[in-house]
C-alpha cells in the first residue's frame, strides 16, 4: 500500500501526463506565473520524496486546469 505522499506524487504524475506536459514544459509554466521551483526539485516531489509549497501547487494545478 501506498503512503500519502506516493499517492499524492502520483497524481501530481497523473494530471501531468494527461494533459501532455513534460517536467520542464510545466515547471517553465510555473516559473511565469512566480513559481521560483526548479525542473530539478518538480523531479524530487513527484518522486514522493519532497514537499510541495502551496502556492507551487495551486500554480501547478490551475495550470493543468486551464490548458
Amino acid at each position: 500500500m501506498q503512503n500519502p505522499k506516493q499517492i499524492f506524487a502520483s497524481t501530481l504524475k497523473y494530471l501531468r501526463y494527461k494533459h501532455h506536459f513534460s517536467q520542464e514544459k510545466l515547471v517553465i509554466q510555473m516559473q511565469i506565473r512566480g513559481s521560483t521551483i526548479t525542473r530539478e526539485v518538480y523531479k524530487f516531489i513527484e518522486s514522493g520524496f519532497g514537499n510541495i509549497k502551496v502556492f507551487d501547487l495551486v500554480i501547478s494545478v490551475s495550470y493543468t486546469h486551464l490548458t
